[in-house]
C-alpha cells in the first residue's frame, strides 16, 4: 500500500481476492491476515467464548501458514530470487519436522487427525514442486498472475540476441550499500535484478564525497548490464545523478551504444531498492 507501484488499496489488505493487482494470490495473503487476527481476537476474548470455541478457532493458525507462504511465492516480487527460495524452503521443511513430531508423538486417540497431518506434510511440497516452475518460476506469470498491463515491462519486438542492443522498459529491484574507502571516498554498490528481461543485470558502482542525509557527490563510476551468463555484456558510466534517479552511458563489445535511465526507491535502513529502469539505443 505504502509502495504505491501497485493499485494496492486498505480494503484489498483486508477482504481477499478483490485486488486488481493479482487478485488471486495477493487475496491468499489478506486470508492469513484475516486468519490471525481471528486467532488474536478470541484469544482476548477466551474468558467470555469458552474454550472449546477458542480452541475451533485457534485451528486457524495451521491454515494460515500455508496460505502465507502460497501468496509470498504467487505475489511477491523476489519469488525468483535464490535468497527467497531458500528461505522458503527453509521455513517449509521447520514446519513439515515440527507437524510429524507432533503427529508422531501425541493425540493417541486422534488416529485420523495425526494421518491427516503427516499426509498434508507430504503433500505441500510436492504440491509446491509441480506448481513453481510452470507458475512463479515461469516466464510471463507477472502477466498470467493478474498483474495490470500498465505495469507490465514493455518489450521490443525485436529478438535480443547477442548482437541485438535491448530496447525496453522494466521493473528493478536489489540492494543499495554504501561503505567508506580508504582514500576517504565512499563507495555505493546498486546491485538490481531486472524482472521479465533477458538482460536482467544491472549493477552501478558510485564514488564520492559523502553527503550529509546519505549518498556521494559522484567522482567516478562504473555500471554494467547483462545477462546472468554474461553480467557485463554493456559497460559505461553514470552521465547524471539526482538522488536516486540515475542515468548512464553504456557500449556494447560490438560498439552499441545505450542509454539508461534508473528511477529508485530506497528504503532507509535496509537498503532494499525497488523501481524502473528504461533503456534505450544510442
Amino acid at each position: 500500500m505504502l509502495d504505491r507501484f501497485a493499485p494496492i488499496r486498505l480494503l484489498d489488505a483486508i477482504v481477499p481476492f478483490g485486488s486488481a493487482y493479482r487478485p488471486i494470490w495477493l487475496g491468499f495473503g489478506a486470508l492469513a491476515f484475516d486468519l490471525l487476527v481471528a486467532v488474536a481476537m478470541t484469544s482476548l476474548a477466551r474468558r467470555r467464548l469458552g474454550y472449546r470455541t477458542w480452541r475451533a478457532t485457534h485451528w486457524a493458525a495451521y491454515a494460515s501458514w500455508p496460505v502465507a507462504l502460497v501468496h509470498g511465492l504467487g505475489t511477491g516480487s523476489d519469488a525468483r530470487t535464490t535468497w527467497m527460495l531458500m528461505i522458503a524452503g527453509c521455513c517449509l521443511i521447520v514446519v513439515i519436522v515440527a507437524v510429524v513430531a507432533r503427529a508422531t508423538d501425541g493425540w493417541p486417540e486422534h488416529v485420523g487427525a495425526r494421518s491427516t497431518a503427516i499426509a498434508m506434510s507430504a503433500a505441500v511440497p510436492l504440491a509446491l514442486l509441480v506448481w513453481l516452475p510452470s507458475g512463479p518460476l515461469a516466464a510471463g506469470w507477472a502477466k498470467r498472475a493478474g498483474t495490470p498491463t500498465s505495469l507490465l515491462p514493455a518489450t521490443s519486438a525485436a529478438p535480443a540476441g547477442p548482437g541485438a542492443a535491448p530496447t525496453f522498459s522494466a521493473t528493478v529491484s536489489g540492494s543499495v550499500l554504501q561503505q567508506q574507502l580508504s582514500n576517504g571516498l565512499d563507495q555505493v554498490r546498486i546491485s538490481l535484478v531486472v524482472h521479465g528481461q533477458q538482460w536482467s543485470r544491472l549493477r552501478l558502482r558510485i564514488d564520492g564525497r559523502p553527503l550529509h542525509g546519505g549518498g556521494v557527490a559522484m567522482t567516478a563510476s562504473r555500471v554494467t548490464l547483462g545477462t546472468r551468463s554474461d553480467p557485463t555484456r554493456y559497460r559505461g558510466h553514470v552521465t547524471a545523478l539526482n538522488g536516486a534517479a540515475i542515468e548512464a552511458a553504456l557500449r556494447g563489445r560490438a560498439g552499441t551504444r545505450l542509454t539508461l535511465v534508473v528511477q529508485l526507491q530506497i528504503q532507509p535502513g535496509s537498503g532494499a531498492a525497488t523501481g524502473t529502469l528504461d533503456v534505450q539505443r544510442g
